[in-house]
């Protein structure tokens, strides 16, 4: 949701409840919930930022290789 970091606290821990991504222990201990928010409200704003700068497109060719070697 878009400007979530922005939102009162109760309304804020009603969206991070709706999400269902944060485990229950974690919403049931308030203190621990109070550590959290912080740093899941710091994710959304970033989020937002993020979701306003436009993608820059470069012609650039890259070749991603992955492995690995296995020695004897």
């Amino acid at each position: 949701m878009a400007g979530a970091h922005l939102l009162p606290e109760k309304a804020f821990t009603d969206e991070i409840i709706r999400l269902n991504a944060t485990p229950e222990e974690v919403l049931n201990n308030k203190e621990l919930f109070n550590i959290i928010s912080g740093i899941l409200s710091a994710d959304f704003e970033v989020a937002d930022y993020q979701s306003e700068i436009p993608a820059h497109k470069s012609n650039v060719t890259s070749h991603c290789y992955f492995g690995y070697l296995m020695r004897r």
